[in-house]
C-alpha cells in the first residue's frame, strides 16, 4: 500500500514539474524593443566560459590585491616599451596609473552604489503602501524595472498604477487586488501566480507575457490585450473581459465562470471550449475563427 503511494507522489510530481516546463515556456517575443538596454542584457544568459571566470574572479577579489596587480603588470609593461629606468618609469607612469586605479575603484564601487538606489526605490514603494495615488511609488517602480530588478511578491494592493509602463516586469507572486491599472502597459512581463483580483484594468496591455496561475475574480479588464500571453489555470471568474483581445494565449485549465466574454477574441488561442461557454461569450470569436452565437435556451431567455 506504502509502495503504491509513493509511486502515486513521485508520478503527481513528474507531472507537476511537466506542467510548469509548459507554464513557464515563452513563446517568440517580438516586442523587445520595449524593454531597456539592461534588461535585454539579463535576458541573455549564455556567457563564454573564460568571461564568467574572469567575472567571478574580479567580484571576489579584494580592492588591494586587484590594485596591485594591475600596478605590477602597468609596470612591466611600460619597462618593455621604454627600456627606461625604474626610476623614470614610476615617476613617468604615477598620473595614467592613478586615472587606471581610480576606474577600477568606480567600477569596483558600483553594485554598492546600485544597492543603495534600489534600497531607496524599495523603501519609496514599500513607504507609500496604503496610499492610493502616490508619483514617487510609480516613478520607483518603473527605474526599478528599467534596471531589471526582480520584484516578486511585492504588495502593491489598492495602489493607483494607471498607465504605468513596466514593460519586463518581474513580479511573480505580487498582489494588485484592487489595484487600478487601467491603460497600464506591461509587455512581455512575468506576473505569474498573481493576485488581481477587483483590479480595475481597462485597456490593460499585456503581449507575450506570463500570468498564469492568476487569479482575476470579479476584477475588469475590458477591451485589455493579453494577445500570445500565458494565462494556464488562471482563475476569471465573475470577471468582466468584453472586448479582451486573447488572440493566440495560452489558457488551458482556466476558468470562466459567470464571466463576461462578450465580444472577446480568442482566435488561435489554446483554450477549452467548454469551459468558455462557462461565461457570458456573446458575439466572441471562438478558437477556429467563428463568431459565438448564443444558443436558445430557457436558462438564456431568464437573463
Amino acid at each position: 500500500m506504502q509502495d503504491l503511494k509513493d509511486r502515486l507522489a513521485e508520478k503527481q510530481r513528474s507531472a507537476e514539474f511537466s506542467q510548469s516546463k509548459i507554464v513557464n515556456a515563452k513563446g517568440e517575443a517580438r516586442l523587445t524593443k520595449l524593454l531597456t538596454f539592461r534588461q535585454r542584457i539579463k535576458r541573455k544568459t549564455k556567457k563564454s566560459k573564460i568571461f564568467t571566470t574572469l567575472e567571478h574572479w574580479f567580484w571576489n577579489q579584494s580592492l588591494f590585491k586587484i590594485g596591485g596587480i594591475i600596478t605590477i603588470v602597468f609596470f612591466f609593461f611600460t619597462y618593455a616599451a621604454t627600456k627606461s629606468t625604474i626610476l623614470n618609469i614610476i615617476f613617468n607612469s604615477l598620473e595614467p596609473l592613478g586615472l587606471i586605479l581610480a576606474i577600477v575603484v568606480f567600477i569596483r564601487e558600483t553594485p554598492e552604489r546600485r544597492k543603495q538606489f534600489h534600497y531607496q526605490a524599495l523603501s519609496t514603494i514599500d513607504g507609500a503602501a496604503g496610499i492610493k495615488n502616490s508619483k514617487a511609488r510609480i516613478i520607483a517602480l518603473q527605474d526599478l524595472v528599467d534596471q531589471g530588478i526582480n520584484l516578486d511578491e511585492l504588495d502593491l494592493g489598492d495602489s493607483n498604477l494607471e498607465g504605468i509602463e513596466l514593460n519586463g516586469v518581474e513580479l511573480k507572486k505580487g498582489n494588485f487586488k484592487g489595484c487600478n491599472l487601467k491603460k497600464a502597459e506591461m509587455n512581455l512581463a512575468n506576473l505569474q501566480k498573481g493576485n488581481f483580483m477587483g483590479a480595475q484594468g481597462a485597456g490593460f496591455e499585456m503581449r507575450f507575457g506570463n500570468m498564469s496561475f492568476g487569479n482575476f475574480t470579479n476584477s475588469n479588464f475590458n477591451n485589455a490585450n493579453f494577445s500570445n500571453s500565458n494565462f494556464m489555470f488562471s482563475n476569471f471568474q465573475n470577471a468582466k473581459l468584453s472586448g479582451v483581445n486573447f488572440k493566440h494565449a495560452k489558457l488551458k485549465g482556466a476558468k470562466f465562470e459567470g464571466a463576461y466574454l462578450s465580444g472577446s477574441n480568442f482566435e488561435g488561442a489554446d483554450v477549452d471550449i467548454t469551459a468558455l461557454k462557462q461565461g457570458y461569450l456573446v458575439n466572441a470569436i471562438l478558437p477556429d475563427g467563428s463568431t459565438y452565437i448564443e444558443e436558445k435556451s430557457e436558462e438564456t431567455s431568464s437573463h
